[in-house]
């Protein structure tokens, strides 16, 4: 009796496998496992780094089985002529080319579409890149943990008052993979139809916003249950509550978050007027701003907390020159639950800080009033007030807090100065600033977001951890444990800003 076998739905087609990792692998694979010629192209001295990822079993990475299956492998020098000559006679005789190189990187190496579509007019390219071939990012680097960040996944994933939570595989990679299997084959089918090949552009952002379907759009429209969809505040923006045609334009700024002052900004004989204006407006539940109401020694201060805690367009109160956690817990019982941040502008506010922060669950944050408490120590020199800068940053992390934002910084026209002191406050451990002008706004934001440094080793940090658990040393020998980790999520969180 004589055997026969069923042809598989591809068999006949070949693939050119030049990718590495996770999404254009996959892809390739799954050409693979239903009867494609999959050949896999690695560099001679750096292989695909999927062979050593992750757990081993007799010497083999486990991913590498999984994704390595139905391969043959070659290895070739794409930057060099005769690597680059070689895939060409290659690409003639290919149905499929998968590659993930950052864009340009092929065409360094004129091996662009030009070159491989002269090669073959009928080949179909897909390139799998974080951002895709064109656009304001295509340049930038990025993997799956990356778009799992800024897709919004992660901010609706995990408890509500834990942090963004990252799955716990490349789970962005896997369903760009998907897409690009399917891309690869629709291309196929017009093939068929035109007898002509084309480039597919997978962008590892697109696929996982499809499948969340309207869920970013929960920044504006939050879900009933789960995480908030909010990023991070870097700018707050003061505007003095006497002087509504400013506190408009401050509401149009751009600022994450609008302040109207009705403390420092504001004059003793206009302080009731300032109080009205700002109950007409926050009557809109649209506005969610922040009031820094007077300090709570102050006659005003009662009249501010009675006409504006119960309005439905206040959004967090500000409280100026706290100096006890009594002060915090008494103004938590008549705000009807709204998010408190406690201002340290003394000494003895310094000394109380983390009595201060843990005062009440209302309290979403501290900082520093710096003009103030420079006065209060009689400090001159701007590193003297260093000390209680990391006293209230530390004080506001043992407490649960998120970093506090900077104070403002005074001279709306030095910008460079700004720069500068938000880089130092930043290094101290800050996390975004006060701004008194729109100008500022963008300064700030530009100095506390991560840079594409920053970003790609979190998320060789977030990458490792997913490997395996407990504390871990980096192949260049970085030691890495739980507190890393989280601070690489936080660095991705907040990179899903931009």
């Amino acid at each position: 009796m004589t055997e026969t076998t069923t042809p598989t739905p591809l068999s006949g087609l070949r693939v050119l496998d030049l990718a590495t990792l996770f999404a254009g692998p996959l892809a390739a694979t799954m050409l693979g496992d239903f009867g494609a010629e999959v050949i896999k192209v690695e560099h001679p001295a750096k292989p695909d780094p999927s062979r050593g990822h992750g757990p081993s079993k007799d010497g083999v990475g486990l991913w590498w089985k999984l994704l390595g299956r139905n391969k043959r492998a070659i290895t070739l020098d794409l930057s060099k002529p005769g690597g680059r000559d070689t895939l060409l006679r290659l690409a003639a005789t290919a149905d499929v080319i998968i590659e993930n190189f950052r864009p340009g990187t092929l065409e360094k190496w004129d091996l662009g579409w030009a070159e491989l579509s002269a090669a073959n007019p009928r080949l179909v390219l897909a390139r799998v890149t974080a951002f895709g071939q064109f656009g304001p990012y295509a340049h930038r680097p990025g993997f799956g943990t990356l778009a799992e960040a800024m897709s919004g996944f992660a901010a609706i994933t995990g408890e509500p008052d834990a942090p963004p939570t990252l799955p716990p595989f490349g789970l962005a990679d896997s369903i760009a993979g998907l897409a690009t299997a399917y891309a690869v084959m629709t291309a196929l089918a017009a093939r068929d139809r035109t007898g002509e090949g084309q480039v597919v552009d997978m962008a590892i952002i697109e696929p996982i916003l499809t499948a969340l379907g309207p869920q970013p759009l929960w920044v504006d429209h939050p879900p009933p249950g789960g995480r908030p969809v909010t990023p991070h505040p870097l700018t707050w923006l003061y505007v003095p509550g006497d002087r509504p045609p400013i506190v408009a334009k401050a509401l149009a700024a751009g600022a994450d978050v609008v302040v109207v002052d009705l403390e420092d900004a504001v004059a003793p004989d206009r302080k009731d007027y300032a109080r009205a204006a700002t109950a007409e407006l926050l009557s809109d539940p649209q506005l969610g701003v922040h009031v820094r109401v007077n300090a709570l020694d102050t006659p005003w201060a009662a009249d501010d907390l009675r006409t504006l805690a119960p309005l439905p367009g206040v959004s967090g109160l500000r409280l100026p020159k706290v100096t006890s956690p009594e002060e915090v817990v008494a103004v938590a019982e008549k705000a009807r639950d709204l998010p408190l941040y406690a201002l340290l502008e003394t000494a003895l506010g310094i000394e109380r800080a983390f009595a201060i922060a843990a005062a009440h669950s209302s309290v979403h944050g501290i900082a520093l009033g710096e003009a103030d408490l420079r006065a209060d120590l009689g400090v001159r020199e701007d590193s003297g007030l260093d000390w209680s800068r990391s006293r209230v940053i530390v004080a506001a992390r043992a407490a649960g807090l998120a970093p506090p934002p900077q104070s403002v910084h005074p001279d709306i026209r030095d910008l460079e100065g700004l720069a500068a002191s938000c880089a130092h406050g930043r290094a101290l451990g800050f996390l975004g600033r006060a701004a008194i002008h729109p100008r500022q706004l963008p300064v700030i934001e530009s100095a506390f977001l991560p840079t594409n440094e920053e970003i790609e080793e979190a998320e060789t940090i977030v990458k490792a951890a997913m490997r395996e658990e407990g504390a871990q040393a980096l192949p260049d020998g970085r030691f890495i444990d739980a507190a890393v980790v989280a601070a690489a999520q936080r660095t991705l969180a907040l990179a899903r800003r931009t």
